[in-house]
Order: structure tokens, then sequence, then C-alpha cells
């Protein structure tokens, strides 16, 4: 009876296992399938995003390889009105020799052509082939590409000078090459090449590509290629376009020459009143293979899981007692992934702390670079304007210039606050309807065309009080947020400035202290999904952010109510989900400043100290209209002490380094000696040494680089008119 009884209860137990592990089955069936879907959902998701990450660096790199060349360039333009300008006091071949050889920009010739073309006067000996005209840069300057023996490419500028000649500049272009492009690493076989607008083949890593037409020339050289797909992404660049786009083509530096899919990232790097064209090529598989083999181990590591939780699951249908046990395991794997997560967080913080500190370091050196451009562009374009008659076009072009001088100026002193501290903003008086005018066209060319863009500019004659530079980045950054929030959609975009009478608005953000009577309002309109009021409430908080992770900072408007909040101003915002968004944004108004002009110094004398010869030599033509002024230059301590034994000027410029030595111990010297001097310091970045320095009586006042002449004599008027 009792093994009656025995079989009858072993059997139930087995029945309930077979049960059991039968529900487990269907269960990890259903699961698998579920898993697999998302799986490859999760794979689409990813690798999309992945790759568009990947183009948008890939883009980057040729819009900063472009602008890099475009500057380059441009500096060889400037070279060449140096070159014209020395030309007019004749020197001779040895100070051009001298010019060549401490140039340090891949000078190799300077020499001058008749009307026909024929070498009349040359400072180097340097044998060059037929020229291939690539390049009209404006209606008096072209670049051409020559070809020496020993396999040498040179890129020459010619300048048609007012007699007729040519005064041409021999640049290396395989010196060039090497030293910006053919070190720049892309994937397995990537490369980076440049082409004119007429796709002739600048620069390439296999040299036999030099010089020809990429189709034409091609079909010459390789009669069996298809070209198809490359002719038609060629049509996009030669309308001065840029993007992102996939081909089908050939690697030119393989002998067997394997046709590949491949990725071109291309933008035009413009040349006066032409362009070039930059283009970073990778291959396909270099895009598509590192996510496969990313999301592989994801899906290796997941599908590990997926056997464990099946063990798991087994485990628990035959062994039930072991319940507690397994789901401690399954608790310390979820603490440890936790961790992990954790970890890696960390790790990407620290990673970007670093990116930002390196990015702060180089910061400081682009700014002292820059400034040494912008200086010879500021003064040439006030020596224009003092020759030219103010309603001439030349005038208001000269204008243009210096106000955009003006304005990278102030870009480099943002550029040096990531690195220093102790900069000073400079806030001016500007017209408002100039400055909404400037803005609205900076918005136009980074709008899409999917979005239409709608501007409105009621302003006239109001001003305010601020930095151009700080407000044009708040209204671009809000911008930008809203053409994010419309997305890849079709939409719209409304831009308006209006002045109003403070009494007549009911913002609740308007200061209650604000003694303002008008404000000019600038609102910006979008018919994107809207914001709840929740969110309304945190948008600028710092690090808060709706935009998903990697993808945005949270920092763009708590910088932009920072900003406008120094300006005195204010930041509204209406909105509703689905019914878009509003940011309205006020600044007061101020009256428009009187302008006294450039004082007129009677019977004074300026010294100026400076180890760098260009500045000097366009400081002192700048100088030159005022008659009554007395300049001296000095290129060195020596230089200097030297000519203040024979006369003692009204005031002396000395820059914060003068070859080996400190401007500020120059200035020492002097306050003992000649106290009634008035002492000026120019510098690329207020430091806390110079802002001491000051305050001690030791100098008396600061330019901040670029300095032109009107600048300087301002600035001894201030302190004249201070000290009275």
């Amino acid at each position: 009876m009792k093994y009656k009884i025995y079989g009858k209860t072993k059997n139930k137990k087995t029945e309930k296992i077979n049960y059991l592990m039968f529900l487990t089955g269907i269960v990890f069936t259903a699961v698998t399938v579920l898993l697999i879907a998302l799986a490859r959902s999760v794979f689409t998701d990813y690798r999309n995003t992945l790759m568009q990450n990947q183009q948008t660096q890939l883009l980057k790199l040729s819009e900063t390889l472009g602008q890099h060349i475009s500057l380059d360039m441009r500096e060889y333009v400037g070279e060449l009105d140096y070159l014209e300008d020395l030309e007019k006091h004749a020197v001779s071949d040895e100070i051009y020799k001298d010019y060549i050889n401490e140039s340090g920009n891949f000078l190799e010739n300077i020499f001058w052509e008749d009307s026909d073309g024929n070498v009349i006067r040359s400072i180097l000996k340097l044998k060059l082939s037929e020229p291939l005209k690539i390049t009209v840069y404006d209606d008096r300057t072209s670049i051409y590409q020559y070809s020496a023996p020993e396999e040498k490419d040179y890129l020459v500028l010619k300048r048609t000078t007012s007699d007729g000649r040519r005064l041409c500049l021999a640049v290396s272009e395989d010196e060039y090459y090497h030293s910006l492009i053919s070190d720049i690493q892309i994937g397995t076989n990537g490369y980076v090449v440049i082409k004119n607008s007429d796709n002739i083949m600048l620069m390439h890593p296999e040299k036999a590509q030099w010089g020809i037409n990429v189709i034409a020339d091609r079909i010459k050289m390789y009669p069996d290629v298809d070209l198809g797909s490359l002719e038609q992404m060629l049509e996009h660049q030669k309308q001065g376009q840029e993007g992102v786009e996939e081909y089908y083509s050939y690697w030119w530096t393989d002998p067997s020459l394997p046709r590949v899919r491949k990725i071109s990232a291309y933008c035009p790097a413009y040349m006066g009143e032409d362009f070039w064209i930059v283009s970073a090529v990778l291959d396909y598989a270099d895009f598509y293979a590192p996510i496969q083999e990313g999301f592989s181990r994801i899906l290796m590591i997941f599908s590990a899981i997926l056997l464990i939780f099946m063990v798991a699951a087994i485990m628990m249908a035959r062994l039930l007692y072991d319940n507690t046990k397994a789901s401690r395991e399954i608790n310390y794997l979820k603490n440890l992934n936790e961790t992990l997560e954790e970890v890696h967080k960390s790790e990407e913080t620290i990673a970007h702390q670093q990116r930002l500190q390196i990015m702060g370091t180089v910061a400081g050196g682009i700014a002292h670079e820059f400034n040494n451009f912008l200086t010879p562009i500021m003064g040439h374009a006030e020596l224009l304007m003092m020759t030219l008659p103010e309603d001439s076009e030349e005038y208001d072009s000269a204008r243009e210039i210096l106000d955009a001088s003006e304005k990278a100026r102030d870009v480099v002193k943002q550029m040096s606050g990531l690195s220093r501290k102790n900069v000073e903003t400079v806030y001016q008086n500007l017209d408002a309807a100039k400055l909404v005018n400037r803005n609205i066209r900076m918005i136009r060319s980074i709008c899409p065309e999917r979005i239409a863009l709608k501007t409105e500019n009621c302003l006239k004659d109001e001003h305010v009080l601020g930095n151009s530079t700080q407000i044009n980045q708040v209204l671009l950054n809000i911008t930008v947020n809203a053409i994010q929030a419309i997305g890849m959609q079709e939409g719209h975009i409304s831009i308006r400035a209006e002045a109003s009478e403070v009494s007549k608005l009911g913002y609740p953000e308007i200061p209650e202290d604000a003694s303002w009577k008008k404000y000019i309002l600038i609102s910006i309109r979008d018919d994107g999904p809207g914001m709840s009021q929740d969110t309304i409430r945190h948008i600028f908080d710092p690090f808060f952010t709706t935009k998903p992770q990697g993808e945005g900072t949270g920092l763009g408007l708590a910088l932009a109510q920072q900003i406008i909040g120094a300006h005195r101003g204010f930041i509204h915002v209406d909105s509703k989900l689905t019914e878009g968004s509003c940011f309205i944004v006020g600044l007061p108004v101020v009256d428009a400043e009187e302008t006294s002009g450039i004082p007129d110094l009677e019977r004074d004398s300026l010294l100026i100290v400076d180890d760098n010869h260009k500045i000097l030599n366009l400081l002192e033509q700048g100088l030159k209209p005022y008659s009554n002024l007395r300049v001296r230059t000095a290129d060195s301590r020596e230089a200097c002490e030297s000519l203040l034994l024979g006369e003692r000027p009204s005031a002396v410029v000395a820059d914060q380094r003068v070859g080996n030595a400190d401007g500020v111990e120059l200035m020492m010297s002097l306050l003992s000696r000649y106290p009634e001097v008035i002492r000026i310091i120019m510098t690329d970045t207020i430091d806390r040494e110079l802002m001491e320095a000051k305050q001690r009586g030791i100098i008396q006042g600061i330019l901040q680089k670029p300095v032109s002449g009107a600048q300087i004599l301002e600035l001894i008027e201030e302190i004249r008119t201070e000290e009275a």
C-alpha cells in the first residue's frame, strides 16, 4: 500500500515539473522572438545614429580644412599686398631673398612677368612648366598651378600691377599638402582631396592625379571605368554646396583599381570670387564595419545574459527550493550592471573635461595668431577710409571690412576667455536695426530649405548698449533650438523686431526696479512640437535638456539668460504642446552716443615699440595723416633706449613682450626717469599682472590687440582728460 501511494506522489511531482518545463519553454520562445525583434529595431536605430554622427564629424573635418585653406590663401593675397607696397620703395633682391627665407609659409620665389607672361625679373632661379589657371581670386589676382622638374608642383599667385606687369608669388604646393593634409588618417584607405570649381584636381594622395580633370582626364587614363555615380556628385560640388554623399568609385592609389562604395563629405573653401572644393573620402566599409562590430559585441553580451536567464529558468523549474539563491544572483548581476554604467558615465565626464581643457589651451594660442592677422586688416581698412571719399562704394567696402574685423576681434576675445581669466567684455552703443539685420543674414545662411523663414524688422533709429557678438550668440542659439525642434519635417520660423514702451509690456521677467522707458523686442517663433509648462520652468536651468543623451549639454539657454541679464534685459517664453514656441528677447533702449571724432594732437610726439615690423609699419602709416604728430618706432628695448636719449616723446606705446624684454619693466624705467610721459601697453589678453601695473600707476592705459592708430590717439586723449 505504501509503494502505491509513493508511486502516485512521484508521478504527480514529475507531471508538475514537466508542466512547468513546458510553460517555461513557451515563455522562453515568446521572449526570444520579442527580443530578436527588439534587437533588430535597436540595431537599426543604433546604426543610423552612429552613421549620422560619423558623417557629421567627417563634414566638420572638411569644413575645418576648408576654412584653414581659405585663410591661408587670403594670407598669401595679403603677402601680395605687402610686396606690392614694398615694390614702391625699390628694394634690392637681397631684401626679397631675406623675406623668402624668413617667411616660413612655404614661399619659394618672387618674380615678375610682363603682359605676355614672360619672366622679366626673378629673385631665385625656379624653372616652371606651362601654367594651368585654376582660380580667379579677384579682378587683379589669379592663382595658377605649375609643374617643375623633380615632380614638384607650385601654386603661383599673380597680381596685375598698375603698370601692366604681374607680381608673382610662388608657393610650394607639395610642402603645403604634406604639412596640412597628407598626415590626416581617415579610416583604412580614406584621404582628403582638393579640387577647384572646374573639378581640376589640385591635391591628391596619388601625385599622378594632380592637375587632371576629375572626369574627362580619368576617362582617358582609365577608359573602362564607370564614373556615372561620381559625376553626379561632382555636379553638386560644382554648385558650391556642402554635404555628405555615398557613391561608387575606385581607389586611384591602388594599381589594381578596385571598385568600391565610398562616402564623401565635401564643402567649399572660398577663394575671393571663386571657391575650391575640400572633400574627405572614406570607404563605406570603414563606416559600417565598426558599427556592426560594436553591435555584435553587444549582442554577444546580450545572448550570454539570455543564456544565463534560460539556465536559471530551467534550474528554477527543476529545483524549486533554489528560488532564493537564484534571486540573489540576479540582484547581484543587476547591481554590477548599474555600477558599470556609473563607471562608464564617470569616464565620459573625465574625457569631456580633458577635451575642454585642451580646447582652452589651444584657444589661447589661436587668439594670439588671429590678433596678428587682424591688425593689418583693420589698419589697412582705416588707411583706405582716410584716403577715400565718404560717399564712395569703396569707402563703404572699407567700412564693412573694418566692422567685420572688429567683430572678429570680439570673437578672439571670447576664445581667449577659454584659457585665461580677467578678460573684460566691451559694451558699445549699437544700432539695433543693423544688429538685427546682421543676425537675420547669419540665420538665413544656416536655415535649412525645408523651413520657411519669415523676418520683419520694424526698428528705425533705436540703440542698445551691449556686446554685439554676445547678443548675436543668444539670438543664434535660440534660432538653432527652433530649427532642431522642427526636426526633419517642413516648418516655419518667424523673426520680428520692434520697439515698445515699457508701460505696454506685461511680461513678469522685466526687472521691477528697471528705469528704462523703452525696450526693443526680438521675437523668434516656430511651429515645432512646443513645450509643457513643467519644461518651461526648467529650460534655463544649467544642464537641463530635452534632447537625447549626447546631443545637448543643457548650457545654451542658461548662458543666453546670463548674457541678456548682464545687458539688463529679459527673455520671455510662450509655448504649448503641439502649438510651437515663441522666445521674446527684450533689451533696453538707450540714447545714441555723440561721437567726438579722433582727437587732434598738436605738437605731440609718439614712440611705438614692437618687435613685429609689419605692425610698426602699419601703425606708422595709419598716423601719417596727422601732420602735427611726430611718430617714432623701435623694434627692441635697446632701440627704444637709444631714441629716448635723443628726444623725449609725449607718449610711449609698447607691446607686452618685445623680444626677450618685458614691456612692464620698460614702463617702470620710464616712470622713474620721465614721469610726465604717457605710458600704454599693447597686449593679446588682459591679465592680472597688467591690471596690477595699471593700479600702481606703472602704466596708464591698456590696448587689446588688434590695435589701430585711431585707437591709440583716442586712448591718449582719454588719459589726458582723466588727469586734467
